[in-house]
């Protein structure tokens, strides 16, 4: 039998899912510093964040449970990683075999739409091991980008929105705490926002957009295509 909140998000498919960008995204989380040649976890998550919300795998949306999470390390090569479903997340592990920086991300669109709209998904994160700084690439054309490291109590954590490279201007972007604190912010002419570390713990940030695009998905046509972005950092 499908679960209430299952039927819930159907019916608000079939409404024209407005209700479902706002309320639900996929989010990466990944403790941003590992140790060379020490298995590091990295797990995938949906639901609500900014209620404490964590859907169960079997009531993710459509068929986001088929996503993949690539990871780019500081040699430019790009690895697909083996999930594991948990039932409240999926988990997978990579090894970092050099210093640098490492890039998780993930990009899904949902096989179903929402009425005449795409749904895409995307969440990113940044995995920081021993010395350098080199960025590895990432092939997505929106970015959140956000140090790879652990911030403290009362510090003012910067955030970068691009697309295609260049900074995205006078855009909201919700920034959400696991004390269940949440706060709009708008990115300043250079794209970037400060984020009050208020409280320790992990944050996520998200950036939704909708555009006008037409095109033919799964054999079904539509006329918009919604994107949410997130990513997260981690405070002690």
């Amino acid at each position: 039998m499908k679960s209430i909140k299952h039927i819930i998000l159907s019916l608000m498919v079939l409404l024209g899912g407005s209700q479902l960008v706002q309320a639900h995204a996929i989010w990466l989380e990944s403790h941003p510093i590992g140790v060379k040649n020490k298995a590091h976890v990295v797990r995938v998550f949906y639901g609500e964040y900014a209620t404490g919300e964590i859907d169960a795998t079997k009531d993710w949306y459509s068929d986001m449970k088929e996503l993949t999470v690539q990871l780019v390390g500081p040699n430019q090569k790009v690895q697909t990683l083996r999930l594991e479903d948990k039932g409240d997340f999926l988990e997978g592990t990579f090894l970092p075999s050099e210093d640098g920086l490492y890039h998780l991300f993930t990009s899904h669109a949902a096989k179903d739409l929402g009425g005449e709209t795409r749904y895409e998904f995307v969440s990113q994160t940044r995995v920081k091991i021993g010395e350098g700084e080199a960025l590895p690439m990432i092939p997505l054309r929106h970015q959140l980008s956000v140090d790879a490291k652990v911030s403290s109590v009362g510090a003012r954590v910067p955030l970068l929105l691009t697309s295609d490279g260049k900074p995205v201007v006078e855009k909201d972007i919700l920034v959400m705490s696991s004390a269940g604190w949440s706060k709009t912010y708008k990115t300043d002419q250079e794209g970037k926002i400060l984020i009050e570390a208020i409280w320790p713990g992990k944050y996520v940030v998200e950036y939704s957009h909708m555009e006008q695009q037409e095109g033919v998905w799964h054999e079904k046509p539509y006329k918009k295509n919604w994107q949410g972005l997130t990513t997260s950092f981690l405070v002690e």
